[in-house]
Formats: structure tokens, sequence, C-alpha cells
């Protein structure tokens, strides 16, 4: 018969079939090949160094507070790691900082000024400003180890004061421009030790000292104020009052003579005993008996001194801030600086004495370490005689 039997299986079914070579399979072997050649290549590819980092410029600006920046802004060649940043605060406040990694400063210098006359002049009369404050720091204590707090309310210092550090390598650097707490007049820096002013100003100061203080120190064991118009320290004092602080426990708060010029007594914020007070606020019935108000009797830190030794130290009353050492435990447990009248204070009445820095050692009372004192000997800081 012609045709094969339907029930017989075909002989080839299971022979290997020829397949037929077509141009899409020829474009899908080279497409794998293509892919496997990239593939071998991206594995063997070399990996490129990261581009160098150029030194900073003035002109580069301030970065965000999400940015941070490496710098080789050092005369030496060295390349210093930092973060930089500066951030709008609350109240129209401004806040610029920069870190240094992997320091650990034990010390923190604080300084306020209103503008740039608040540097007061040199002795020849030339105006200061704040690269003569960096020099006296860098004179007392190694900056790598410190840290920095300024505050101004003046634009123009906030941006001096960051360009000043740029070659400058404090652990931590943290400067403030702040409008200030006080929304009256303004006064002026020839009349700032007018009596009808005093209160008002020093209670805006006592104000912006604690706000610069709690936002500027973080972990340093040591915390100095310095007047802007101080112009010269005894060299060493600052290790001085570290010294005196780690060794005698109780002391830990601590100033020195401040001359006016090269001579006299400036700080009469410093002094020792006691100032009369109104009768009925600072005395009870049986002390005016005793005759308590003859013994009162407020004693300044140049007449306190005298026959003292450059070791000693001698127990004061009040304090001011020429230059002071405050040991940063005091300030975890609240010290401060009071922003009013705090001595002979009632429920619904202000007190009569103890206000900014003459109340710090009326408020350190009950403070483990809360004893005031004062270098004795010759030790002295210099406040500028020109304004």
């Amino acid at each position: 018969m012609g045709f094969q039997d339907a029930n017989k299986p075909d002989p080839n079914f299971f022979l290997p079939r020829r397949r037929t070579i077509t141009a899409k399979n020829i474009y899908q072997a080279l497409l794998l090949v293509c892919v496997l050649v990239i593939f071998r290549l991206a594995q063997h590819r070399p990996r490129t160094e990261p581009s160098p980092i150029r030194p900073r410029t003035e002109s580069d600006p301030i970065l965000s507070s999400t940015e941070s920046s490496r710098w080789l802004d050092r005369t030496d060649g060295v390349q210093a790691d930092f973060v930089e940043s500066e951030v709008q605060l609350a109240n129209n406040v401004t806040r610029y900082t920069r870190v240094y990694s992997g320091r650990e400063p034990d010390l923190l210098w604080l300084g306020l000024t209103y503008d740039s006359s608040s540097w007061g002049s040199r002795p020849d009369e030339s105006k200061r400003d704040v690269k003569d404050f960096h020099e006296l720091l860098a004179a007392q204590y190694d900056v790598k180890r410190a840290s920095l707090g300024l505050l101004t309310s003046s634009f123009d210092e906030f941006e001096s004061y960051k360009k000043s550090i740029r070659r400058l390598e404090y652990a931590r650097v943290t400067v403030f421009l702040h409008p200030g707490f006080h929304d009256g007049a303004v006064v002026d820096r020839k009349h700032r030790h007018d009596a009808e002013v005093q209160t008002a100003r020093r209670a805006e100061m006592s104000k912006l000292r604690n706000f610069l203080m709690l936002k500027a120190l973080h972990e340093e064991e040591h915390v100095v104020w310095l007047d802007a118009d101080v112009w010269r320290i005894d060299p060493g004092l600052v290790h001085r009052m570290i010294k005196h602080a780690e060794e005698r426990e109780e002391y830990g708060i601590l100033t020195s003579l401040c001359k006016f010029g090269d001579e006299g007594n400036y700080d009469l914020n410093a002094w020792g005993g006691t100032r009369q007070g109104p009768r009925g606020w600072d005395l009870d019935e049986k002390e005016i008996k005793d005759g308590e108000l003859k013994l009162q009797g407020q004693h300044l830190v140049d007449a306190l001194i005298k026959g003292t030794g450059g070791n000693d130290i001698i127990p004061l009353t009040t304090v001011g801030a020429t230059i002071l050492y405050m040991r940063s435990s005091l300030i975890a447990q609240g010290l401060n600086f009071p922003h009013q009248y705090v001595v002979g204070t009632r429920w619904g009445k202000d007190g009569w004495d103890g206000i900014e820095s003459e109340g710090v050692c009326y408020r350190a009372r009950g403070l483990a370490g809360g004893r005031c004192g004062v270098l004795g000997g010759s030790w002295h800081v210099s406040h500028t005689s020109h304004s």
C-alpha cells in the first residue's frame, strides 16, 4: 500500500532533528557575548582615587547645618578634619560651629561683646580686635585642648570672628549672633558704669552669659570667662587657677586681681566681707544690738592679697568676671549668673544686692566645691584704660 500503517511507529521519530541557524540566533549569541565581556571588564576596572581636597578660601560659602567639610586649612600643609555649620535658631539668633574630630577639650573659654568697641584700645591707643583675644588665649593654654564660645550683637563682628579662626585649631568653636534680651535703649559704652543703668545692664549681661555658657559647654572640665577689654594676663595664670581647682576641691570659683592699665584695682565686683544693707533685710535685731553693723565691711581684692604668696588662695564673698574660673561640675549642678538682686529677696520683692557675677558665690552656697577665692601674691590681669 502507499500509506504507512497508522499503528506502526515512525523509525526516525527518536533521531535528533536538524536545526536551522537563523539570523535571530546569531543576534542573540552576539548579545550574550557582549554582556559577558562588559561584565568582565567592569570587574577589572581600576579604581580611581578621590579628588584632592582643596584649600578653603574666604569667598567660600558657609555650609548648611547638614553639610560637613574637610579643608586643607593649615600653613604646614597637614590635612585637618572638622565639621562646620551655621544655623538660624529661635528669636533671631544665629549659631556658627566648627568642631575638629577626635579631640576632647578640657577647657572652655567664654567671652561677650556688643560690637567692635567692646575690645577697647591697646596702651598705644590703637584699636584692639578679636585677634588680640586669640593671642591672649593661645599664650595661656593649648588651643587644641580648648573650646571657644563667643557671643556678639554685631553682624560685622560675627563675621569677623568666623574668619579669625580659619588658621586656629580650637577643638571646638561656637559663635552666636544674638540681638539681646533687653528691648530698651542701648547703653553707650562710655556710660555703661553709670548707676542709673547698672541694674538693667547687668541683668542683660547675666542672661547673655547664661545663654552662652549653657549653649557652648559640652564635656569640658574647666570654664574661664575673659572680658573682651582685658589686654594682658600674667603668664601661667590660667594653669595656676586650674592647679588650685584640682588640688583644692572646695574652691571651684576663682578670680585674680584686675588692674586698670598697669596700676590700681579695676574690678570692684570682687570683694570679701559684708556689704551693709537695709536694716531688717540683712541683720536681725540681735545682730544689730551686738554691734554687727560696726563689723560690716567690704574689702576689695587689692587689700585682701597684701602680704600673701603666689600659691595662696584668699576667700571671697563675691567675684567679678574680668577673668573668672568656674569648675563645670558646678554649672551642671545649676550654678548661673543671677539676673536680679538675689541677696535679700522676698516672695514679692527683689533683693538689694548680688546681681550678675556678684551673685555667683551666693548661688554656689550648698554646692560641692562652690567656694570662691582669689589668687594671692602678684597674680593679675590688666584691663585696658582706653575706651
